[in-house]
């Protein structure tokens, strides 16, 4: 059974309500409704909606509310398990792909893309709602690459511990419409391109490997392995590239929107930490407990996205989880301390859970289950032992996905 129940309602509580602020109908409802985004609005102009990732759904309900007398048509695509069935709008076509793999759902979602955007109307304003597990869920793929190699790119690149840039900057090379080569099939369009970063550096070439900001860095990471240089070739191969296309891009939410929200639901002194979360999680779990060791008492807030390079047959468990373990092995036996490390989309690594908030007994408990801490830090088994301790969080899916964030609490 966990201890410090209040306090973990509490910090909780301040999560679950700062959360609202990156809300995808709420985020993009109020940006439609902005004198800057009015002014791209015609009268009568006629609205389509193309809404892709794990807040695809919020997105495109909140885009919906505002144009919605001018509305054409829509799509959305999002993750299995995020379109809630008492959420959707009939005026939508909704598909569910595949995440954090791809599969064959990701190459049917991304033809179903290319159709949607190629029989528009010509002028028809286009509204593109992106947010973070794009990548995985709609692909085209360069001739030559299988959805074999696909997927073991992925499962290499989910396992690699590489930055996300780095990850969507490989993945850009095997397609065909990542890279910003999907708008050159919308030149018959106008198309505003509204972005939720899952990014650290916020940098919309990225975010959801771009499909509609091209790259034009044309950068990979060095040391690759033999068989991914040789798939990944020298450059994004864009055969619509003498197609042009003005796109309008905005991002709407970010990661420090809601950091800088939780300090202000903080009772008590409150520490934002602006470097942001990148590291691997161990070198990130050190700093984090040295800072909260040395600290006075109040909040601890930290944004990002740390990596995790995966163990040979890792077991269950994702960052957020990973990273909550080895802090709760280094804060044994304090017994004013708890941290909450969570992915804000509600999902973490391969579980279904979105993180954890761990404390000072988090070892204790689980050991007492029967799990070995060291183990199931090596082997990336966090998953078990948090689930053992009681210390698991599970928000289901949110209609965000802006990183995730560390909470501490010191009293």
């Amino acid at each position: 059974m966990t201890t410090n129940t209040a306090q973990r309602k509490k910090v909780l509580g301040i999560y679950n309500t700062a959360l609202k602020v990156v809300h995808g109908e709420q985020c993009v409802t109020h940006y439609l409704l902005s004198d800057k985004f009015s002014q791209r609005l015609v009268a009568n102009e006629k609205i389509a909606i193309l809404a892709i990732g794990k807040a695809a759904c919020s997105m495109a309900q909140g885009a919906y509310t505002v144009v919605n007398k001018n509305f054409l048509t829509g799509l959305v695509i999002s993750r299995q398990g995020h379109l809630p069935k008492s959420d959707l709008n009939s005026r939508f076509e909704y598909f569910e792909s595949s995440h954090p793999v791809p599969s064959d759902k990701s190459l049917i979602a991304g033809q179903k893309v290319i159709d949607f955007i190629d029989h528009l109307p010509e002028h028809t304003h286009l509204i593109v709602l992106v947010s973070g597990g794009t990548s995985a869920l709609v692909e085209q793929l360069k001739p030559g690459i299988s959805l074999e190699d696909l997927v073991k790119v992925n499962n290499w690149l989910l396992a690699s511990g590489l930055a996300i840039e780095e990850i969507n900057a490989i993945r850009q090379r095997l397609s065909t419409i990542k890279g910003g080569q999907l708008a050159s099939l919308a030149s018959h369009l106008k198309v505003s391109n509204l972005l939720l970063s899952d990014i650290p550096a916020n940098d919309p070439r990225f975010i959801g490997s771009g499909l509609f900001v091209k790259n034009s860095m044309n950068t990979v990471t060095s040391g690759l392995p033999n068989w991914l240089k040789q798939l990944v070739g020298s450059e994004v191969n864009n055969e619509f590239k003498n197609r042009k296309t003005e796109v309008f891009t905005e991002l709407i939410a970010t990661n420090a929107m809601l950091v800088n929200k939780i300090a202000t639901l903080c009772d008590s002194t409150v520490n934002i930490f602006k470097q942001v979360l990148i590291a691997n999680a161990e070198l990130e779990a050190d700093t984090i407990v040295s800072i909260i060791s040395r600290g006075e008492r109040g909040f601890y807030i930290w944004g990002g996205e740390p990596t995790v390079k995966l163990a040979n047959n890792a077991g269950k468990g994702g960052r957020n989880q990973h990273l909550a373990l080895l802090i709760a092995s280094k804060i044994k036996n304090m017994a004013n301390v708890i941290v909450l490390c969570i992915g804000t989309d509600g999902t973490d690594g391969n579980t279904e859970d979105a993180g954890a908030l761990v404390d000072g007994e988090t070892v204790l408990r689980g050991e007492q289950q029967g799990y070995i801490l060291d183990e199931c830090i090596v082997q990336c088994n966090s998953a078990v032992f948090l689930n053992a301790s009681g210390d698991v969080i599970n928000t289901g899916p949110t209609g965000t996905n802006v990183m995730d964030v560390v909470i501490a609490y010191k009293w």
